[in-house]
Order: C-alpha cells, then structure tokens, then sequence
C-alpha cells in the first residue's frame, strides 16, 4: 500500500473533484490497511465496524498546478497515526510547524521551523480561534498550493499563508477523518465561487472540534448519554445519539483507544 497520493488541481472542475475524491479515498484505505478494525457490533445491535487510524507511518500528499508556464509543487506530510499534518515540503526545503520544534518530526536537513502553530488557535493558523473562517473552493485551493509552493521561510510568516495551510488542513487531513466534512469539501469544488467553511455549512466547525471525542474510549460514556438527552451533544447537526456518531466518523484516532494507542508518536 503505497503511502504517497497525488492531487492534481488543473483540469475541469469534474476532475478536480474527482482527483481529490480518489485521493481522499487513498488515505482512508491506508489507514484501513495499517489501521485496527474495532467490531461495535454488540453495541448497535447490527454488523459494524470503525477503523482506527494507522498505527505507524507517514503519507505524503503531492499537490500540483500549472498555471501559463509556471508550475507549483507542494508535498504535504502527514503522520497517520496521529492524523496530523506536521510540515510541508516545496523547492525551497521542509517547514516544519513551530509547536513540534523541541521534538522534530522531520530528521532533515533542510528543515525550517516556521514561527506559528498547527493548530486553529491566534498562535496557529485562525485568528479568533475561528477556522469556521477556512475558505474553500478551488480558487481558494489553488492560490493556497502557489502560496505554499513559493514560501522561502521568510519571518513574521505572512497570515495569508497560514491560512493557505489551514486550507489544506481541512481539505486533506478534516476530510479523511469525517464523512460530512469530505461530502461538503467535494462539493465545494465544483463551484466555482468562493466561500467559508462555516458558510458552506455551519456545523462542520463543530464537528471537526469533536473528532477525538466520538473515538471508541468514550462509547460507554456515550451509552449513557442516550439515556439523559438534555445532556446529548444535540447542538451538533445529526449526531444526536451513539449510532449517528459512530456514523459520522470516517477513522477513529488509534492513539484514542484504550490498550492500544498512547501519547507516543511513531
């Protein structure tokens, strides 16, 4: 199972869409593959399974535009077992996040540690704390891959490529884990006008905030909130009991489940 995946972004709309689809649909099967099947059968009553996601290992995301003469290359690098994406690599070398400084992810040479964070917070990649902000579309994809393809590692890094990071955050990295946030992705990318995240659909925001909590060591808790409804986690759009949950979620964090995971990156 190959652990590199490209997305090509010039073509028509149908096959921009159609490249990211297949390449969604990659790094889910990876995560099968190298990931754990979890039977919750006993639980719901019918025959289902939830994937965790790998225990080990990198995937490295290609993203390619052409645009007149000039071409944009960016290598995304994610770590599969957490989820994540810790750096990315243009012709200019490796940028690694600056939260994983005192414990690199990347052993290379060329490795610049940027001045902002992997995550949606003021120091990371939202002000506000907002990536209901994330735009989305395939403008918005394409500027972000020219942003990222010609960053040199110049500092204060500029706040138009933090964001051009959260973009692919959302759509490589969000999508795989979430069903709902894959459908509205896709979707996006075959109109032609640009949006925000919480536009396109207000509850995806939330639902991405909640990934790890809808993992199998909280089903029991779960279990129990079906029972006291006030208590249920109702103020996220079609996740208002255990199935829906467990239905909701594409990959459940390996590093989530009791006895099997840890805090340990591999």
């Amino acid at each position: 199972m190959q652990n590199i995946v490209h997305w090509p972004l010039n073509g028509p709309l149908s096959a921009l869409q159609a490249g990211y689809d297949k390449c969604i649909g990659h790094i889910r099967l990876y995560n099968y593959v190298h990931g754990k099947a979890l039977d919750v059968s006993s639980l719901l009553g019918l025959q289902k399974m939830i994937f965790t996601t790998a225990i080990s290992g990198t995937i490295y995301i290609k993203v390619t535009y052409e645009e007149g003469e000039k071409q944009y290359y960016l290598k995304l690098i994610s770590d599969r077992r957490e989820g994540w994406n810790y750096a990315w690599e243009n012709k200019n070398g490796v940028f690694e996040y600056k939260d994983s400084a005192s414990n690199p992810y990347m052993i290379d040479g060329r490795t610049i540690h940027l001045d902002f964070e992997s995550d949606y917070s003021d120091k990371g990649l939202c002000l506000g704390r907002d990536h209901g902000i994330i735009l989305m579309g395939p403008e918005a994809i394409k500027l972000a891959c020219k942003l990222l393809s010609e960053y040199d590692g110049i500092k204060p890094a500029p706040l138009q490529l933090r964001m051009a990071c959260a973009i692919f955050l959302n759509y490589l990295l969000e999508s795989v884990k979430l069903h709902d946030v894959h459908y509205f992705n896709s979707l996006s990318l075959l109109h032609g006008s640009l949006c925000t995240l919480k536009e396109c659909e207000p509850t995806l925001s939330l639902l991405m905030k909640r990934w790890s909590r809808l993992s199998e060591p909280h089903i029991n808790f779960l279990i129990r909130q079906l029972y006291s409804p006030s208590e249920a986690m109702s103020e996220v759009k079609g996740i208002e009991n255990l199935k829906a949950m467990i239905n909701a979620v594409a990959i459940t964090p390996f590093n989530m489940i009791p006895k099997l995971g840890g805090n340990a990156r591999t």
